[in-house]
């Protein structure tokens, strides 16, 4: 197949992954073209086409695609790149859309509104994140890591004087426990309150530096992070971001708050009952990270477990057949993407897949507001 993958920004690298790994582990001819590679200022991702140096290029393989993936959301007709993509498909020619956001701040941004957004216009995919419990009609795949690529392995070995660096490179600086009516669960990292957790622990474990990364390039991020010995994903929403999956690529502890559906969801991805990631909440996560400062071995004995984990159950080679199948069922199988993960009427079912967590959520927000 002939695959062409449109994105308005970079979307933290998973869209120029997807296409690497599907250039390289499947037999399809596949391309993407970013509108705004620099988004996101110092923030830089590796590219494969940008419309404005590649248009001509684009519109060529546009041409001769027998699949659009389009990565976040945007109409079909009215769009930033100008192209009219319910005209392009007819015949054969398939479009499917794979989301990346909650659907409250792609409606912000874009003036669609949620049913839009939640109900699919064209066969739907969504990321293995938070995302997927308010899409019950997307399938659900991964974000793909190139683990084998070599700025993705363990570093051969730990400075001499067993200095212990943790790394957290959040992207936003909302606070955990903002006090929006109501709190916007997902608009946060806990920036704040984790910077200075791990400043608290670093004055009470004299082996203990804390690098706190902003506005970095990808790759420069990627290669500071490799130094470290722990890694810090975010411990408040319930949620992990792909910062986590190059952690653990990485040989580091990760740690990460993960909550019940987010558990389930790498279940089904993996196929594996047991995850890597050093499972904390923010207010229970101290002692676990000066445990890992002040014991080495075992510190280097998960940091081995979890790359061993990528290894086993993430490795590109793998994962990039859920898109393989996804586009194989898109040609072929259609209608099976019109049937829900979950029914979005049916009560229990919305409960089991974000309602038990919310209420979770909101009890740990009074909580740290009383």
């Amino acid at each position: 197949m002939r695959i062409l993958h449109f994105s308005v920004t970079p979307l933290a690298g998973a869209p120029i992954r997807l296409v690497r790994a599907l250039q390289k582990h499947t037999p399809h001819d596949v391309h993407q073209v970013v509108l705004d590679p620099g988004a996101y200022g110092y923030r830089t991702f590796d590219t494969d086409l940008t419309w404005e140096q590649d248009k001509d290029v684009v519109l060529d393989l546009l041409e001769q695609a027998d699949v659009v993936h389009l990565h976040h959301y945007f109409d079909l007709r009215t769009n930033p790149f100008g192209i009219d993509f319910l005209r392009w498909q007819t015949g054969e020619r398939r479009i499917i859309r794979q989301i990346h956001s909650h659907p409250l701040h792609i409606a912000r941004t874009t003036g669609a509104s949620i049913e839009q957004i939640v109900f699919p216009d064209v066969p739907q995919l969504v990321i293995g994140q938070f995302h997927e419990r308010y899409y019950p009609y997307a399938r659900v795949v991964p974000n793909i890591v190139p683990i084998d690529d070599e700025i993705y392995r363990p570093i051969a070995s730990e400075p001499a004087d067993e200095a212990v660096t943790v790394f957290f490179a959040p992207s936003v600086d909302a606070s955990a426990w903002a006090h929006d009516d109501p709190p916007q669960r997902w608009d946060t990292k806990g920036f704040p309150e984790t910077a200075s957790l791990l400043t608290g622990l670093a004055h009470r474990h004299a082996r203990l530096h804390v690098k706190v990364v902003r506005n970095s390039a990808h790759e420069q991020c990627m290669r500071m992070r490799r130094d470290c010995q722990i890694a810090v994903d975010e411990m408040v929403t319930g949620s992990y971001h792909l910062c986590s999956l190059e952690s653990l690529a990485q040989g580091l502890p990760t740690f990460a708050y993960l909550d019940r559906r987010m558990v389930a969801v790498l279940f089904e991805l993996t196929g594996c009952s047991t995850l890597p990631w050093m499972n904390y909440r923010l207010e229970d996560a101290a002692p676990a990270i000066g445990r890992l400062v002040d014991e080495p071995d075992l510190r280097r004995s998960i940091g081995t477990s979890s790359r061993r984990w990528m290894e086993t159950y993430w490795a590109d080679r793998d994962m990039v057949r859920h898109y393989d199948d996804a586009y194989r069922d898109l040609m072929e199988e259609p209608d099976r993407f019109a049937r829900p993960r979950f029914d979005p009427s049916d009560w229990s079912a919305v409960w089991a897949a974000r309602g038990q967590d919310d209420a979770e959520w909101s009890s740990r927000v009074m909580h740290r507001r009383a």
